[in-house]
């Protein structure tokens, strides 16, 4: 196995103006001038909640600090603000966080997520950094329910000069898949994204169908690795952590993709994400451009929610 590396440092920095913003430089603030920790931690808590980071991180995230404060010959607000650094670098750090393509096969990502989380988008981002990376790559357009979805996902696929599988409007969804994976063989590529329609988590039915080309995938893949890739929009807060917990139950997602993060000041969703579900993210969307993606680091995702707020 092999992933698919690389960080650009200065694009997540500026994706993270306002989560920086309304996050740590407040929790910046309220450890200037709190004057006592039950004060402190009182106003880290509605900072943390505020942000819609929700109650059960918040919760773990308050009772380490106290107990790290607790156990420290350090007592100055100064050591606890770094103390905060850590927990939420050590929240976020879970193998793997990269997207994992295999040597000896194709690597088969299933696309899903909600409708209006920049499902579409994503794939030309992920695609673009593919193709950056220097491998082929082979888009299957499984929405056909909306003949709008097929439009711009081959929209980007011209876009970006790679190939698309696709069938009319109304076809079975899980034949796309089906075709995408014996095309990607058959031409010996490296990837292939296949889009899904965009669902509500809470549709048995549309669930169902999901399972159905999972299945199917899982039966066209003779070698190589099959995994699902789940968009949630950064700008959702707790309600894109439903979204995942959801999808995380009925078909197992493998990993995320965080989209939107430029446009929102809920970045802190990261933590109850993977937290709370242990599913790691893979690659965040920093942009609207389809080179604005950033594979998700975690070091470099708290150094940019920390860089110049200090004590």
């Amino acid at each position: 196995m092999n992933y698919l590396k690389g960080s650009n440092k200065s694009s997540i920095w500026s994706a993270l103006q306002k989560t920086r913003g309304s996050l740590i430089g407040h929790i910046s603030e309220a450890f200037k001038s709190s004057d006592t920790l039950e004060t402190l931690w009182d106003d880290v808590e509605d900072i943390l909640l505020a942000s819609d980071i929700g109650f059960d991180t918040t919760n773990h995230i308050i009772q380490e600090l106290k107990n790290k404060s607790s156990k420290s010959i350090h007592q100055d607000h100064s050591f606890r603000f770094d103390e905060l650094r850590t927990i939420l670098t050590e929240m976020v750090n879970i193998a793997p966080t990269q997207l994992t393509l295999d040597r000896v096969g194709p690597s088969i990502i299933l696309m899903v997520g909600v409708n209006g989380v920049g499902k579409t988008t994503s794939i030309a981002k992920l695609t673009s950094l593919l193709l950056q990376r220097n491998k082929t790559v082979l888009i299957g357009a499984g929405d056909t329910y909306r003949a709008a979805a097929i439009s711009q996902l081959q929209s980007w696929a011209t876009a970006l000069n790679v190939d698309m599988v696709s069938h009319q409007i109304g076809s079975d969804p899980s034949a796309v898949a089906f075709d995408t994976i014996r095309a990607t063989r058959s031409r010996n590529m490296d990837v292939a994204i296949i889009d899904t329609a965009g669902r509500l988590h809470g549709k048995a039915n549309l669930i169902e169908e999901l399972k159905k080309i999972y299945r199917t995938s899982k039966k066209a893949m003779h070698g190589g690795s099959l995994s699902v890739m789940l968009t949630v929009d950064a700008s959702t807060g707790q309600n894109g952590l439903a979204q995942a917990s959801h999808f995380q139950n009925q078909v197992h997602c493998d990993s995320i993709f965080l989209s939107k993060l430029d446009g929102t000041s809920k970045g802190g969703i990261v933590f109850p994400i993977v937290r709370e579900l242990s599913l790691p993210i893979s690659f965040v969307g920093t942009g609207e451009h389809h080179t604005d993606i950033a594979p998700f680091d975690p070091h470099k995702f708290v150094e940019g929610l920390f860089e110049n707020t200090s004590l």
